[in-house]
């Protein structure tokens, strides 16, 4: 003789609050174990399953019957076996004896309620900075003319979430002989798998050339990698499933950081000539952290072709001499006078004055209306005409 499981009532209402019942188990409690008073299963005993609920019941650690609809539940004495659909028999000739509590003393009798809504706000990040290919920087090596792109580090945060797929499965492997099992209970372990899982996802990112600053806006493809690649195996083993995986920040450590800062500074010549000016001023303030510096620049520099540094001439154009309308007078008398010869001596006059006899020698004039020369002793141009 046994026990089997009948469904009296599909409907939500009055028949709900007809014997034992959980009625919330809010977003905290995950498996929760109810039985009568005297913790005995009578025959005639009804238990009322709510939405988002499911229901295993047990006689002396054995399962004889799941409800995973909303209904009210009877159950019954009899010698025919327990009405299982065929997915939950090959559910429970894979677990075998791993349901009958891990070797605990198989007396618990009643009725394990399970949480089916889906788990939310489980938050996850990296312990440590992982490598990931930056494929929003692509940078030209000038040796082979050919992109690079530069490895950085970062480090993730976000939020998943999850449900209980499978209460057979989750009851084998989580529940044991515990009557209550909460989220918190289950939170370092889930947070450890789902870090090791997105590992193996920011590769598959990194592979289809996702830009590290755009992964926070991948949720639909990360969902997609998950589903496809089944990277929540772990879970699935379980009886658990991941439903959704958010990257909420990304943080670059310092030397990525200075990565990305060189690489924005080396497509502006100006910014390029401010650094080479500051690697100055530290060379000469203190020589040790200066070369550091100029190596960092450097090594940028060759791989934007050697580039770095050399800003582009000045584009605004110097100002050019302009013309006098009229010539400086004193400066084109000199000009006139040299090679002209003394008219007391003979010789060769370069100045004002004959440097061999003394003589002053007579300063031409220039015509303040075209500028034509003429003689000293001249009263009108004789180019224009205009009086001296």
């Amino acid at each position: 003789m046994g026990f089997i499981l009948r469904s009296i009532s599909g409907a939500v209402g009055s028949a709900f609050r007809q014997g034992i019942s959980c009625e919330d188990m809010g977003q905290e409690i995950l498996m929760l174990h109810k039985t009568s008073e005297n913790g005995i299963i009578a025959n005639g005993s009804r238990y009322s399953v709510f939405p988002g609920q499911a229901a295993v019941f047990c006689n002396n650690g054995q399962v004889f019957g799941v409800a995973t609809e909303p209904g009210v539940y009877e159950v019954v004495e009899s010698s025919s076996p327990s009405l299982f659909d065929s997915s939950l028999k090959d559910v429970l000739k894979e677990i075998g004896d791993r349901i009958t509590f891990k070797g605990a003393t198989a007396k618990l009798q009643g009725v394990f309620f399970f949480n089916m809504k889906e788990i939310i706000n489980n938050g996850f990040g990296t312990p440590a900075p992982v490598p990931y290919m930056d494929w929003d920087h692509a940078m030209l090596n000038a040796r082979t003319g050919q992109y690079i792109y530069m490895s950085v580090k970062i480090k993730c945060f976000g939020k998943y979430t999850y449900k209980i797929e499978d209460p057979l499965r989750f009851m084998a492997e989580h529940a044991g002989s515990a009557k209550v099992l909460t989220k918190n209970d289950l939170n370092e372990q889930l947070r450890s798998e789902v870090v090791e899982m997105f590992t193996k996802i920011l590769n598959s990112l990194g592979n289809k050339r996702i830009g590290v600053m755009t992964l926070p806006s991948q949720t639909d493809e990360i969902k997609r990698i998950i589903e496809e690649s089944q990277f929540d195996e772990q879970f699935r083993k379980r009886g658990l499933r991941i439903i959704n995986l958010v990257v909420e920040s990304v943080t670059l450590d310092e030397e990525s950081q200075k990565k990305i800062d060189l690489y924005e500074a080396g497509g502006d010549a100006f910014q390029q000539q401010g650094m080479l000016t500051q690697a100055a001023l530290d060379a000469a303030n203190n020589s040790a952290g200066a070369a550091n510096g100029f190596v960092g620049l450097g090594m940028f520099g060759n791989m934007f072709g050697g580039n770095l540094g050399q800003v582009p001439p000045n584009p605004i154009p110097q100002a050019q001499p302009q013309p006098l309308n009229q010539p400086n007078q004193e400066n084109a008398a000199l000009q006139g006078q040299k090679g002209k010869t003394c008219t007391n001596c003979g010789a060769t006059v370069t100045g004002k004055f004959c440097s061999e006899c003394g003589t002053p020698v007579p300063v031409n004039k220039f015509c303040s209306n075209c500028g034509h020369e003429v003689k000293a002793t001249a009263k009108f141009c004789s180019e224009c005409g205009s009086p001296l």
